[in-house]
């Protein structure tokens, strides 16, 4: 197939993933970077996400008009609703920013996976070696941020971005698309490469959550190498259970343990996750659950770092979306979200379950689940939920731009 012929026939992946790219890279630099950020800077935001949006309603509009010819009318009504839901509780976050992020996992339903790892990859991969390499040479326009962690006296430094976290949470997305993009063909070379960098980066970050995850399933892919990828976890029933519904399960540890009584056992847990549990807590106790969210303003951190008096940030995905987007909104997201994982469980895709499952586990304790500027997981729910052609789009992957990274499956 020439150039022309695949640009033709794949006009919709490749205009998709030019817009998550040129979206994502802005987003990533503008919320995660430490640089000044002048007024015409929020011009150019409010621009782009408008035409971003513009953009992605109109690749709906030609997948609903396509469903509706073929009778698909379950689906529009679903993605309908979802869409509606996402106009009420646009402002409740970060308004046009949580729109838009919304309105792509719809626009992914059609789109192949392929083609959103490789644009995240892209831009993330840029921001993060862009950033590392400007603050370690002093540049001014990148500072790099320093704290003390309380307790053990250790020295943090974010590397460039805005906090000391934010490298080490995109590297641990960056990792977790690479393994999944390359799948078997991760080698143990790049194991090891990454696993590297994930040490480097925790080394200055001192950021352990993400760290942890990215070793386990980096060895989880060195003992599956090793045994020639073959399906262990989905053969046992107990394990194949558990990683067809790891969001949800996640989600109820997560409001369970924050609804614990504060005794030994809560205090216990919030010591071990980093107050994870009392902020979770107040959060429900100082703002509640409503049907359709509200908004709220967190206090965190100032302008210049420093923890502000009655920091309240809720890090927990499954209960800062409960409390920004509403009961209805995370009620949504979590069954999608199960619909994704059993279809990924029933396709026999040990890899992908293993790594929904360690992301349900980051969402526990950190707000990337939905982010898309930090991972472009979230939209296996358009694929997975909103494509009622999938069984067949399994099969059209695209060799010629694909062909090092992606599976070999003939077409059907």
């Amino acid at each position: 197939m020439n150039v022309k012929k695949s640009i033709q026939n794949n006009w919709k992946n490749l205009l998709f993933g030019a817009l998550y790219f040129l979206w994502g890279s802005f987003f990533l630099v503008y919320k995660t970077v430490n640089i000044p950020k002048p007024p015409i800077l929020d011009k150019f935001r409010l621009l782009l996400n408008l035409v971003v949006l513009a953009a992605l309603l109109f690749l709906i509009l030609l997948d609903w008009i396509k469903d509706w010819q073929k009778g698909y009318y379950y689906k529009i009504l679903f993605s309908g609703i979802f869409l509606a839901i996402a106009f009420i509780v646009k402002g409740h976050g970060d308004g046009w920013l949580s729109l838009v992020m919304f309105v792509f996992l719809l626009a992914s339903a059609s789109i192949n996976f392929n083609y959103i790892l490789s644009a995240f990859l892209g831009f993330s991969g840029l921001v993060m070696m862009g950033s590392f390499f400007l603050s370690s040479r002093g540049v001014n326009i990148l500072r790099n941020f320093i704290s003390v962690r309380v307790g053990n006296g250790a020295i943090r430094y974010s590397l460039g971005f805005n906090w000391v976290t934010n490298p080490a949470q995109l590297a641990f997305f960056f990792v977790v698309a690479y393994v999944v993009l390359r799948n078997k063909k991760t080698t143990y070379w790049e194991i090891l490469l990454l696993e590297l960098v994930s040490g480097y980066i925790y080394f200055y970050t001192d950021t352990i959550n993400p760290f942890l995850l990215t070793t386990v399933l980096l060895a989880y892919m060195t003992f599956e190498r090793f045994r020639a990828f073959k399906p262990l976890f989905l053969r046992v029933p107990f394990f194949k259970s558990v990683l067809s519904y790891p969001f949800a399960l996640a989600a109820a540890l997560m409001f369970m343990g924050a609804m614990l009584p504060q005794g030994r056992v809560f205090q216990l847990l919030n010591r071990v996750f980093n107050r994870r549990f009392w902020l979770s807590y107040n959060g429900l106790v100082e703002y509640g659950i409503h049907s359709f969210g509200q908004r709220i303003v967190f206090r965190n951190q100032s302008e210049q770092g420093g923890f502000l008096a009655g920091y309240n940030y809720v890090d927990s995905s499954y209960i800062q979306y409960t409390l920004l987007y509403g009961i209805f909104f995370i009620l949504f997201i979590i069954v999608a979200l199960s619909l994704v994982t059993r279809n990924v469980v029933s396709e026999n895709n040990e890899l992908l379950a293993v790594v929904l499952a360690i992301l349900a586990i980051h969402a526990m304790f950190d707000p990337q689940l939905l982010w898309l500027w930090y991972s472009p997981f979230a939209m296996l729910i358009g694929i997975k939920c909103f494509n009622p052609r999938q069984e067949r789009q399994r099969f059209k992957w695209e060799e010629n731009l694909f062909g090092l990274l992606g599976p070999k499956v003939k077409q059907a």
